[in-house]
């Protein structure tokens, strides 16, 4: 029983914190990856993001966070894209953003682990680079030489965007200060990139991912 003492006195000290968490600030990191749907999965592979929050539970069970993220696509979808285009062509999506998100825990306050729902809505910048392209021909003695019919200048569009997200996600309280917590949630940025249809590019209405989250929580109890 002495042996068991510091595990109950530990469990005690645990659940007054959770049951007190109201009204406490918390500070969080998150690594993600971010898998384009839609129309944007046509453009681009999955990437890593991250992502910074600063919050303060207002509730027991509810959670209002800052969250500033960014994340980068560098690898085009090639099997989506002409045969036309050549392996170097340069596409990059850069994303970055703050936004306010509240999160709701479904489980009691003492609980071990700690299932929740949560959405955000927030203003992102974002900048759609395209390098510029160019396909060979061969001339009438079979060199190679540039075909200039098929020369795309390099192409930039940068704008501000709305963006919200919806997910569901499960916690779990490691100590009375730090939580592990992973959530997967849809994501959509109301931003457009145009075509490119020479290149089998087409119109991206809006930038809609599904995003595998993993973060650490420190709570200021």
């Amino acid at each position: 029983m002495r042996k068991l003492a510091p595990v109950f006195a530990s469990l005690v000290v645990l659940t007054n914190s959770f049951a007190q968490r109201t009204d406490h600030w918390t500070i969080s990191v998150i690594g993600s990856y971010a898998l384009p749907v839609g129309s944007l999965s046509s453009l681009f592979v999955g990437t890593p993001a991250y992502g910074f929050k600063i919050g303060r539970y207002t509730d027991k069970n509810l959670l209002w966070e800052l969250k500033l993220e960014s994340m980068r696509f560098t690898k085009p979808n090639r099997s989506s894209l002409s045969p036309l285009v050549r392996d170097d062509l340069s596409l990059h999506l850069d994303v970055y953003g703050a936004s306010a998100e509240g999160t709701y825990f479904l489980g009691t306050a003492e609980s071990f682990v700690q299932p929740y729902i949560t959405g955000s809505a927030g203003m992102y910048r974002w900048s759609y680079t395209r390098g510029s392209h160019y396909a060979v021909a061969k001339d009438s003695a079979g060199n190679e030489v540039l075909d200039t019919a098929h020369y795309l200048d390099s192409f930039k569009q940068m704008d501000w965007s709305a963006g919200f997200s919806l997910g569901a996600g499960l916690g779990v309280n490691l100590s009375s200060n730090f939580e592990l917590y992973s959530d997967v949630r849809y994501k959509i940025i109301v931003g457009e990139i145009w075509q490119t249809l020479a290149l089998g590019i087409d119109n991206v209405s809006a930038m809609q991912m599904a995003i595998l989250s993993i973060g650490l929580r420190y709570n200021f109890w």
